[in-house]
C-alpha cells in the first residue's frame, strides 16, 4: 500500500512468480501469479503503470484496484499526482498538488470532514 501511495508504483517479481502478458492498442497487461494474482496495465506511450489490481483466484475479477493519473517528473522519477484506490463500493482518491523529495522533517495536520468513518481493510 505504501508503494502505491508514493505515486510511483513498482512491479515486484520474485523467482517463484509466474508471469504472463498480453497487449492491446494502448497497454501491455502483465499478470504476476504467486500467493496472490496481480495484474498491471502499463501504458505503451511512456511505460508508466496506469493501474494494477489484485484478482480473485476463483473469478479472476479485481477485488482491490489502484489507479494512477496525472504523472509528473521530479528528481529523476515519475510520480502520479492522482491515486484512486477501489475496494468493492469503497473508493478512496488522493489528489496531490505537488511532489517534493528529500524532506527529512515532515510535519502536517490531517483534517477529516464531518461524517467521515474509518474503514479497516
Amino acid at each position: 500500500m505504501m508503494g502505491a501511495l508514493s505515486g510511483a508504483p513498482m512491479i515486484n517479481i520474485t523467482g517463484k512468480d509466474s508471469i504472463s502478458w498480453k497487449e492491446d492498442n494502448n497497454y501491455f497487461m502483465l499478470t504476476v501469479k504467486s500467493g496472490k494474482i496481480k495484474k498491471y496495465w502499463i501504458k505503451k506511450t511512456d511505460y508508466a503503470v496506469e493501474k494494477y489490481a489484485y484478482l480473485s483466484r476463483k473469478t479472476q475479477n479485481a477485488y482491490l484496484m489502484f489507479e494512477f493519473n496525472n504523472y509528473t517528473t521530479t528528481g529523476g522519477g515519475y510520480y502520479a499526482k492522482q491515486i484512486k484506490i477501489t475496494k468493492g463500493s469503497t473508493i478512496l482518491t488522493y489528489n496531490f498538488k505537488s511532489v517534493s523529495l528529500g524532506n527529512e522533517n515532515l510535519s502536517f495536520k490531517v483534517d477529516f470532514g464531518s461524517g467521515v468513518k474509518r474503514i479497516k481493510w
